[in-house]
């Protein structure tokens, strides 16, 4: 290991003693009890979005939670036919545009992520 590289190897080491694991703050100033310290809320439409879609998709495949690949065949329980859980390989986004108007995904159970081949973009 080369002087440079060790030195600052060392640097981020100490920094990384200096800084609280909870917050990311000094640990001196985090952990002084005469500091006030106010909480607050901050909001992200974005994420509160995301949040309510992927909770509508839960909510919709709580009964019958497997399926076949397709989307559009579900399950009670995991099965040869239907080995895939609803939420396997499935992953939120949000945009300012919609990206899949033919998915209804959270509100239609056995909306496909597949665009139809007769999708107008129209019709959304």
């Amino acid at each position: 290991m080369g002087e440079t590289e060790r030195a600052l190897w060392i640097a981020e080491w100490r920094r990384e003693q200096e800084e609280c694991p909870d917050c990311g703050r000094p640990r001196d100033l985090c952990s002084d009890p005469e500091q006030a310290w106010y909480p607050y809320r901050q909001v992200c439409y974005v994420t509160m979005a995301r949040t309510a879609a992927k909770e509508q998709y839960d909510a919709l495949h709580e009964k019958a939670p497997y399926h076949d690949g397709s989307f559009t065949s579900w399950k009670a329980e995991q099965s040869r036919s239907h080995p895939f859980r609803y939420d396997a390989g499935v992953s939120f986004g949000v945009a300012t545009e919609d990206p899949t108007p033919w998915d209804k995904f959270t509100t239609e159970r056995e909306a496909s992520p597949i665009r139809p081949d007769d999708f107008d973009d129209e019709e959304a």
